[in-house]
């Protein structure tokens, strides 16, 4: 779902992001960009992610920093912590880009 209002853009996930939902997600993010200056992922209804989620996510902060857009993600589970976790990342490393990267 996605709200927008005064050049911010709210997208809420829910249910499973794994490969199989990935093109559909990635629609939302590029939709969600296009709305306004900012961007804010609301995570919080994610029930598992697998790596592809992750790399969408990373490719989200990334798109962010190119477009010098604000994005924020929010409300992030214990499923998507763990993930990152696993592939030995941290939350840290997903959500700040320099500039000097893209």
């Amino acid at each position: 779902m996605t709200e927008t209002e005064n050049d911010k853009t709210l997208l809420k996930i829910s249910g499973v992001l794994s490969i199989y939902e990935a093109e559909a997600f990635k629609n939302e993010l590029l939709s969600g960009f296009e709305k306004g200056d900012e961007l804010y992922i609301d995570l919080g209804s994610v029930s598992d992610c697998d790596l592809t989620a992750i790399q969408l996510l990373y490719s989200a902060g990334k798109s962010a920093a190119r477009l010098r857009k604000k994005l924020t993600f929010t409300n992030i589970p214990e499923s998507i912590l763990q993930t990152l976790d696993n592939a030995c990342l941290s939350i840290e490393k997903l959500i700040k880009h320099d500039e000097k990267e893209v």
